[in-house]
């Protein structure tokens, strides 16, 4: 059985950090290695790595894209926020989201499953 767990979520866009996937048996090590090797994503948990920024002066929990952002303040900026022109909007981020992470998590156990069901898998 293949796990997936994370240790805290970003501030400031509330992606899963630390993300850590674990094995019950060298079997499914085995087939999530292989698989690895045709499901594309797995360089993307880069920037779900662990990161603290120092924000207003208190320090936060966030992911690589996050903690690389840099905030630009000016006048006009916080005139536009005022009177409703522009909103804060949250940063788009290159690491996955809960919900992309659960989409690339199925695809790969699914293609596991596929490899495992194959009766010729393995017998070459």
């Amino acid at each position: 059985m293949i796990c997936v767990q994370w240790k805290k979520c970003c501030y400031l866009c509330h992606c899963p950090l630390d993300v850590e996937v674990s094995f019950d048996d060298d079997d499914d090590e085995a087939m999530w290695d292989l698989c690895m090797d045709f499901v594309p994503g797995e360089e993307r948990l880069v920037h779900n790595m662990l990161r603290y920024k120092k924000l207003g002066g208190r320090v936060y929990p966030t992911c690589k894209s996050c903690f690389d952002l840099h905030f630009t303040c000016n006048p006009s900026i916080i005139r536009d926020r005022e009177i409703g022109k522009t909103r804060l909007r949250r940063p788009q981020t290159r690491g996955y989201t809960r919900a992309e992470l659960e989409v690339w998590l199925g695809t790969c156990k699914r293609f596991i499953q596929r490899l495992r069901a194959d009766e010729n898998f393995g017998t070459r």
